[in-house]
């Protein structure tokens, strides 16, 4: 729950969406790393830039996840968590959405 919680901060303190996409790690991490994208689009579908991330925060509470081969585990900045399906559509209560492979 601490990174969740240190995510939620970050996005907070960045001032434009030019801040946030200056922490997008896409290149593969030989130090064994997390990798975070905290503002993306496609999340886990299979043709998504962030597909390989460890974590995606999507800015949105509308998740598809048409064309995610996986289980994703969704929490929203209020703290409701949903395992989600593919081929299904989620709507959270919150306005952002954390995704991590389940």
């Amino acid at each position: 729950m601490r990174i969740l919680s240190i995510l939620w901060e970050t996005i907070g303190r960045a001032r434009n969406k030019t801040q946030l996409m200056s922490f997008k790690l896409r290149k593969p991490n030989p130090k064994g790393e997390t990798r975070v994208c905290l503002h993306s689009i496609e999340g886990y579908k299979s043709d998504s830039p962030d597909k390989d991330n460890d974590i995606n925060v999507v800015h949105s509470s509308t998740i598809t996840m048409e064309g995610v081969p996986h289980d994703v585990e969704g929490t929203d900045d209020l703290g409701n968590v949903i395992i989600m399906k593919p081929g299904k559509n989620y709507q959270f209560p919150g306005e952002k959405v954390i995704e991590r492979k389940a």
